[in-house]
């Protein structure tokens, strides 16, 4: 059941990442809206709608957090800045793919990872090795060739170079909180659940920040039944991304979350230069290669350690349960040969009474 749950996760994240880039870029491309922060409120508000919609079918519980009194927890505290941040980060990431290519927005979003290693490191004490900092390296210098391929042909800026580099400070930021909030901290919260804490007032800072950063009545002159049309589509396919992602996060970690992410990538990366972008040049495509081949290596040397603390933990949990239920392990009788069938059957009756004796 659980396999099934992250699978589902997983594909419903594969598939609505893609599609929220591509449909964010044709709102802005196509239909000539450019205020990404009205259509980032526009991304709550679809989101905040399905979640209570969900809510009132019995799908999880509302909980009731204090955010902002002396009497907060960890945990609400840990939620506070998770607002503040995923509020930021999604404001950010629109007015970057607003402002840049497809490709140069996706390509920089690769260093996550690395900033995500960071994250680890400086909060769980999970070091990487020699080899593994030196993929890392090879990735962002993969990175750079395309931010400079980006810088010379037009396709980037600097201002907005600025704001993808502030949207992936911000992005691992959230993705850290989200999966410490979800699976470290005292208050065990479910994926749906944390997002109805958090919708609310990130919608609340999103439309504060529309009115104060954006011409809100240009905007409401402009729209049209295309622009609506455009923006609901895009609308549903970032409530899909933000319900999944939270929910891949809840049962995976960052680094498992990212490298769902370099799948994605290689879509939108093909669905930029289809649609939208410019034909790419050869160090633009030798870069994405590097970045896409360091980061991917390094995740799956990654891998088989997590596997393999994950199997030693279910044995130690299988020895824990085995032990409250008085049962102690007897390697010499593996040693000395295999029982036979009766003495099994009479070991097992001789538990059995013991238990209903006691």
């Amino acid at each position: 059941m659980q396999l099934l749950r992250l699978s589902l996760a997983f594909f419903c994240n594969f598939a609505s990442g893609p599609a929220t880039v591509m449909s964010n870029k044709m709102v802005f491309v196509s239909t000539g809206f450019r205020f990404p922060i009205l259509l980032t409120v526009a991304h709550y508000g679809c989101t905040w709608m399905m979640t209570k919609a969900m809510s009132k079918v019995g799908a999880y519980n509302p909980v009731q957090m204090q955010l902002f009194s002396s009497k907060a927890t960890s945990a609400g505290r840990a939620v506070f800045f998770l607002i503040i941040s995923w509020s930021f980060y999604n404001i950010m990431s629109n007015i970057s793919l607003s402002q840049n290519s497809v490709g140069i927005y996706q390509m920089i979003k690769l260093l996550m990872a690395p900033g995500a290693v960071v994250w680890d490191a400086i909060l769980y004490g999970k070091k990487p090795t020699c080899f593994q900092a030196m993929l890392l390296c090879i990735a962002a210098f993969g990175i750079a060739l395309c931010t400079i391929s980006g810088l010379d042909s037009g396709d980037l800026t600097i201002p907005g170079l600025g704001v993808a580099f502030a949207a992936v400070f911000l992005a691992v930021f959230q993705k850290g909180l989200t999966t410490h909030v979800i699976q470290h901290s005292e208050v065990k919260l479910s994926p749906l659940q944390l997002l109805d804490s958090c919708m609310p007032w990130m919608g609340a800072i999103t439309v504060i920040s529309a009115v104060a950063l954006e011409d809100v009545s240009a905007a409401s002159q402009q729209i049209s039944g295309r622009h609506c049309l455009a923006i609901a589509f895009s609308s549903v396919c970032g409530t899909l991304a933000n319900v999944s992602s939270t929910w891949v996060l809840g049962l995976s970690s960052p680094l498992a979350h990212i490298l769902l992410g370099q799948m994605k990538t290689i879509c939108i990366l093909l669905g930029g230069v289809l649609f939208f972008d410019k034909e790419p040049t050869f160090r633009t495509v030798f870069g994405a290669i590097i970045a896409l081949v360091g980061i991917t290596t390094y995740a799956w040397l990654k891998i088989p350690k997590e596997d393999k603390t994950s199997e030693r933990d279910n044995e130690n949990t299988w020895d824990e349960e085995a032990a409250m239920l008085g049962k102690k392990s007897q390697p010499d009788d593996f040693s000395n040969g295999i029982r036979s069938e009766r003495s099994d059957l009479s070991d097992m009756e001789i538990e059995l009474n013991c238990t209903k004796q006691q």
